[in-house]
């Protein structure tokens, strides 16, 4: 009876130091993948400018290239319209307007640190008071998304923003 006991109580400690090195090696990774965490500046609707240690991924890793955009809502059926200055200004930018009955995406790429904010500016006076899902300026790029779908059907690889943004 002893010796079951030994064999026992062996056993348990082996499975206990194979879940202790098993749960070190998913912590380990986590915290590599988490690595990238940065301290940035995030407005969201209804609060000031705050500083945030928060793991959010760069805007280029989020927002889709220009030509994915356009390409992904033909796909979909959009309407789109390319210009070559920003929104209601004389800025120079890409900007892409897609419509589909009443969703739509509204994004200017191309900018500069100094347009962006100008450029946003002028979105948040046409498109505040709209219907809109995600009104952003995140990093370079500014962009207005009536909606969830839409955004999926662009490419955007979520919300994450480094940067300004009103959500609905």
């Amino acid at each position: 009876m002893k010796n079951g006991k030994k064999k026992m109580i062996v056993a348990i400690i082996a499975v206990l130091v194979l879940a202790l090195i098993f749960v070190t090696i998913i912590v380990v990774g986590v915290k590599r993948k988490n690595s990238h965490k940065r301290e940035v500046s995030v407005s969201y609707e209804g609060t000031e400018w705050i500083n945030e240690y928060v793991n959010i991924p760069l805007p280029e890793d989020v927002v889709p290239a220009e030509d994915v955009l356009i390409a992904n809502l033909e796909k979909k059926g959009y309407t789109i319209e390319t210009f070559d200055t920003a929104l209601n200004s004389d800025i120079p930018a890409s900007r892409v307007l897609a419509k589909k009955g009443k969703s739509f995406i509204d994004i200017c790429y191309g900018l500069d640190s100094t347009n962006a904010n100008e450029v946003f500016s002028d979105y948040k006076d046409v498109y505040l008071d709209t219907d809109y899902y995600l009104l952003a300026q995140n990093g370079y790029f500014v962009y207005c998304v009536s909606d969830k779908k839409t955004v999926k059907r662009s490419g955007f690889n979520g919300t994450a923003n480094v940067g300004v943004q009103y959500k609905k």
